[in-house]
């Protein structure tokens, strides 16, 4: 009791049966990020990562610990061995663990891994299409991406690796075009000069592509009145996670974002109930009185009463 744990939500994602004869409730907080780190949110006594403790996997590790100190320095540009490219080559039957580290071993070398690790993604994403986009009982239009080490190890890269990624999204694969733009969301402002490429991928024929597409523009973090209304047509998107995305990446907007008003009060009655939460996170970081008015509005319409039960419904 009184402990609270903040996990990735695909780190448990799937609840077990009850097998009980009792109601069992979840209450499920979503939280979304408004803006890449740009330094250390907590008390933080040293710049390098030590875990104290043995790390099956320190580079991830390091990875996400220099992520959530805001830093790009990746010591690139070092002399090493072949054995990690060797490894990577051979990637199709080898565990997970190993792939991780030979890739972020290759990403060391900053620019002249770039070709490389690029071959790798394209060859991982083409291999794992089809378990990707097939359907569940618990998950019925397919499971969500899981980038391959390459693709991690180019985004660990940066800016050095951001024009072979912009050729990748002109792949005729969609998955392949969906994984590099997935890549250049991952680097942040670092790959700011992918956004006009970005902004075509909206207009992409896959929702996976439009989808990260609008999700890397929101990380990236670009604020321009072109581009907030691409975000907005986008809210009219067929695809809900299309639709989603891009109330996401108006929410990070904020103020900016006024001009959208109009169309994310329609997404406020959508028919995915996170969609309509991020419509109302929206309209809450826009701030202006027509946002709060639209927020109000529909809030009164939506209220919940906690005092009425089926035992008492008076």
């Amino acid at each position: 009791a009184g402990t609270v744990a903040l996990v990735h939500f695909d780190s448990w994602h799937r609840a077990t049966e009850n097998v009980s004869d009792k109601k069992r409730y979840m209450i499920k907080f979503q939280f979304a990020r408004m803006q890449e780190p740009v330094e250390p949110k907590w008390n933080h006594q040293s710049r390098v990562w030590a875990p104290g403790t043995p790390d099956p996997s320190p580079n991830v590790s390091r990875d996400v610990w220099d992520w959530l100190c805001g830093s790009t320095d990746q010591n690139c540009n070092v002399d090493l061995d072949d054995s990690a490219s060797d490894l990577l080559a051979g990637s199709e039957h080898e565990p997970e663990p190993p792939l991780l580290n030979a890739a972020y071993t290759l990403a060391r070398k900053g620019k002249t891994a770039v070709p490389q690790l690029v071959t790798a993604m394209r060859e991982h994403a083409s291999q794992t299409v089809d378990e990707t986009i097939a359907k569940t009982p618990d998950n019925f239009h397919g499971t969500n991406p899981t980038p391959s080490p390459a693709a991690i190890a180019l985004s660990t890269i940066g800016s050095p690796a951001v024009l072979a990624l912009i050729e990748v999204m002109t792949d005729k694969q969609w998955w392949v075009r969906a994984v590099a733009v997935s890549v250049l969301g991952r680097m942040g402002k670092e790959a700011v000069k992918s956004v006009p490429a970005l902004v075509e991928a909206i207009r992409d024929e896959h929702w996976w592509v439009r989808r990260n597409a609008i999700e890397a523009i929101g990380m990236i973090g670009i604020c321009s009145e072109e581009l907030i209304s691409d975000l907005a047509e986008a809210l009219g998107d067929e695809d809900y996670r299309v639709r989603r995305n891009a109330a996401i990446s108006l929410a990070k907007s904020g103020a900016k974002a006024a001009s959208t008003v109009p169309a994310l009060i329609p997404v406020l009655d959508d028919e995915n109930r996170y969609n309509r939460f991020y419509a109302a996170l929206a309209l809450r970081r826009i701030g202006t009185p027509q946002s709060q008015t639209a927020l109000l509005d529909y809030l009164f319409k939506s209220r919940w009463c906690p005092i009425t039960t089926k035992d008492d419904m008076s």
